[in-house]
This record gives C-alpha cells, sequence and structure tokens, in this order.
C-alpha cells in the first residue's frame, strides 16, 4: 500500500469522527471507512469488560464461529498479527493470513482482519495513531450525550406519567362528579361532558355534534347569552334561574322544561388564552315549582283575609304587618299603610291592655289562642267595643 493513500484514509475517518452521532454509529462509519481503504473485508469493534475483551460490533463478512459479545483472548497488541498461532488463538479460522490491531484506548479497540499477508512497509500503529486519540475523545463525548440524553429522555418519560396520572385524575373527577359539568372549546363546540350531565338533559353527547353555545337561540332570548360570553371572555360568571327547554335529537319524546342556574369558568395555557371553558349546571326545578306553589298559596291566603268580614291583622315583634280592609274599616284608617308598622297596643285602651296578652311577642301565657272584650280605639281617638281574638303562628323551619 503506498503512503499517499494514507490521507484520505485520515480525512475521512476526521469526517467519520466529527459527525454528531451516538457511539456504535460513529464506530460503525469508522470501519467502514478502515475497510474501504485498506481492502481488508472484516473489521471488529472490541470492547474490555471485566478484564475480558469481546465483540461489540462486526462489519463486513461474518467472523466464523463467533457471535456479538463473545470473549477474546486477551494479549491483543496494537500492530500486525502474522503469527499463526496467534490467529489460532483469536479463533478467526484459517482463512485469515493476518490482523491488525488499532488500539483506540485501554477499553476500546479495532481489529482489522486480512485473507493476505501485511504490508509492512507502511507504519499503520504510528500513523493512525493521532485518529485513534481523537476517536478516543469522540467516543467519551458519545457517551456524556448518550447519558445526558437517557437522563433528558428519563425525565420525558416520567413528566409524561406524571401528566398522564393528572389527565386521569381530571377525567376521573369529571366523570364521576355527581353535578353536571360540560367543557366548552374556545370557539364555543362541545368538548365532554360527565354522565351526570347526561341524566340532567336526558341527552347523550353525540347529541351535540352541531352544537355551539354561542349560538344557543334560547340563552339569547333568555337574555342570558352575555354572562356566557363573558365567560369566553375570561372572567368566572353567575348565570341566574332560567328556563330551558330540552328535545334530545334523534328522540321522539316529547320535550321537557328545566329551571337552571350554571356557574362557569374559563381555564387557561401558560400564556394566560382561555382554551376552555367549564359549566356547572344546578337543576332547581323541584325548588322553583316549590317556590311557585308557595307563593301561590300565599296569594290565596291573602285572598282569603281580604275578603274576610271581620277584621283581621298579622303582628309580628308589636307592630302591625298586614291588615285586611276590614281591620282598615274598623279603626277609621284612610289605608292600610296607615296602620301597618304602627305599634299594635297603640289602638287598645290602656286599662284593657292588660286584659289580654301581646298577641304580637312569644309568650308562655299564649299556648294556642286567646280572646277578650276591650274597648279600642280608632285613628280620630273614640272608642268602640270589640271582641278580639288571638292566634300564636309559629313559624315551621
Amino acid at each position: 500500500m503506498k503512503t499517499e493513500r494514507l490521507y484520505p484514509i485520515l480525512y475521512d475517518l476526521s469526517v467519520a469522527i466529527g459527525a454528531e452521532v451516538s457511539e456504535k454509529p460513529l464506530m460503525k462509519r469508522v470501519m467502514q471507512r478502515l475497510m474501504f481503504h485498506t481492502g481488508l473485508p472484516v473489521s471488529l469493534w472490541l470492547g474490555r469488560v471485566e478484564d475480558r475483551w469481546s465483540i461489540r460490533t462486526a462489519v463486513g463478512l461474518q467472523v466464523r464461529h463467533h457471535q456479538l459479545g463473545e470473549e477474546w483472548p486477551d494479549e491483543l497488541t496494537s500492530c500486525w498479527l502474522t503469527n499463526g498461532k496467534t490467529l489460532q488463538l483469536l479463533k478467526v479460522g484459517d482463512d485469515w493470513r493476518s490482523a491488525l490491531v488499532l488500539r483506540v484506548d485501554d477499553d476500546n479497540m479495532i481489529l482489522l482482519l486480512s485473507r493476505r499477508d501485511p504490508d509492512t512497509m507502511l507504519p499503520w500503529a504510528e500513523a493512525l495513531s493521532p485518529v485513534m486519540g481523537n476517536l478516543h475523545r469522540s467516543l467519551y463525548l458519545c457517551r456524556i450525550n448518550d447519558e445526558r440524553t437517557r437522563r433528558l429522555t428519563s425525565e420525558i418519560a416520567q413528566r409524561s406519567r406524571q401528566l398522564q396520572t393528572s389527565e386521569k385524575r381530571f377525567f376521573a373527577l369529571v366523570h364521576q362528579a355527581p353535578i353536571s359539568i360540560q367543557i366548552f372549546r374556545a370557539d364555543g363546540t362541545c368538548l365532554m361532558v360527565n354522565p351526570a350531565w347526561e341524566k340532567l338533559w336526558h341527552s347523550c353527547f353525540s347529541d351535540l355534534d352541531d352544537y355551539n353555545v354561542l349560538h344557543d337561540e334560547q340563552l339569547k332570548k333568555s337574555g342570558r347569552m352575555e354572562e356566557v360570553r363573558r365567560a369566553f371572555a375570561g372572567e368566572q360568571v353567575h348565570v341566574d334561574a332560567h328556563l330551558y327547554t330540552v328535545q334530545a335529537d334523534g328522540t321522539d319524546g316529547p320535550a321537557h322544561s328545566l329551571w337552571l342556574r350554571a356557574n362557569l369558568f374559563p381555564l387557561r395555557d401558560d400564556a394566560g388564552t382561555v382554551t376552555h371553558v367549564v359549566a356547572i349546571h344546578e337543576d332547581i326545578t323541584w325548588w322553583k315549582e316549590a317556590d311557585d306553589r308557595l307563593k301561590k298559596s300565599e296569594r290565596r291566603y291573602r285572598r282569603l283575609i281580604e275578603v274576610i268580614p271581620d277584621g283581621v291583622g298579622l303582628c309580628r315583634d308589636g307592630r302591625w304587618l298586614m291588615v285586611n280592609p276590614a281591620m282598615v274599616r274598623a279603626f277609621g284608617a284612610d289605608s292600610a299603610d296607615t296602620l301597618i308598622g304602627s305599634p299594635v297596643q297603640k289602638h287598645v285602651h290602656p286599662e284593657d291592655r292588660t286584659k289580654m296578652p301581646d298577641p304580637c311577642y312569644e309568650s308562655d301565657e299564649i299556648n294556642n289562642e286567646s280572646s277578650a272584650l276591650i274597648r279600642l280605639i280608632r285613628m280620630d281617638g273614640s272608642e268602640f267595643l270589640g271582641e278580639t281574638q288571638s292566634l300564636l303562628i309559629e313559624d315551621v323551619d
């Protein structure tokens, strides 16, 4: 081999060493370059593990009777091996006439095998010594980078597992929550709902393919769309009770109405941009119906009192809260407002005030009801005799 052939070898090896690759690809490229320029058909990368050499990478023709990881003798030097016994010791077979050992460092070496006798005119070990030194430094950097990559990969994997765990907890929280939860994307389309929502609305997530809360006509007609848009703008809002008519898509059943209250709040990314809006619905239909029944009952009670021909009044803490028209006429007042708020005992003659317990205060003297014949005083100061009957009405908690 001529000396000028060494220069392209050194150049190609420097290119291979300078490449930003991991350890094994780097060594494979170096061995391929050596095989190409020297014409030697087999290249092995041997590594030391606990004072034993083993094959780590093999390029070229398969080495007879050997596999990766198999141990090799320890008597390897950085020179041509020409002794037949040495080659037999390496167990490379009878076809191999010589071998060139290039030691990278104490733990790595490259072994080139040839079927011909060595060309001793070229000082291989001396010429390639600088290249082997650079290769040693490159391997060191590869191992550092590989370690950093493994550490970074491990951290990424750990964070990914933590994120997956967090996501699973979040979805479990939403899915198992006993209250209706609906999550919207920033454009108003629905991302997910939980089973409580499906039970409340008698619908399922697939029915919401074409639904956009920002285009909901019922919310616009009820005047609640402004609160919804504020939530998508980044505010936490409360939507007051409103009637909403529900008709599940794809069903022939009659529509039903719900009285709902809702709390909406935005979810933001690290930059503070609203990415989702969470809506929590509360069904207050039962409360609304109970409130309506109570108001109807109060209206009937008030109407009954107003049409009774006898004077009737309701007092608390010693003052009139309500009086009917007959009571207004009996005391000669211009209107009910004249009596409401005034002291009850003010309209009882001073000498008769002790004849009856004050029904407008909680007292042991009044267990249920009491009556008395007393003198009462009209608004103009005149007196008249009246029979009073007091009834204690207790609050029901």
